[in-house]
């Protein structure tokens, strides 16, 4: 099973106001220090995977195609579209929403 976790981050309305003053307040005082970096930021949560993949024990061992050796072999040889065909057809994708909403 191969599990997908598309997150979304809120805030209140004094979270977010006092994100975006940190945020200006940030690049006001280092505006001009490095010319050689865009100022960027990601919203992510610690320790949170965006996919998962998840195998079930009970119902037997690994197919051939979740072994790394084969999956090497096949992507050095060019076969690797076979490798992943036989992979997504073979799992099941579940998409959970995870929603965090930041209060100050």
């Amino acid at each position: 099973m191969r599990l997908e976790f598309d997150l979304q981050i809120d805030h209140s309305q004094q979270a977010a106001a006092s994100y975006k003053w940190q945020e200006w307040n940030f690049r006001v005082n280092n505006d001009g220090r490095d010319t050689h970096t865009d100022f960027s930021d990601t919203k992510k949560i610690p320790g949170m995977d965006e996919h998962v993949l998840m195998h079930n024990s009970e119902q037997g061992g690994l197919p051939f195609y979740a072994n790394p050796t084969w999956y090497w072999i096949t992507h050095l040889m060019g076969l690797g579209f076979i490798f992943r065909h036989c992979f997504y057809g073979n799992t099941l994708k579940v998409c959970y929403k995870v929603k965090k909403f930041i209060a100050a």
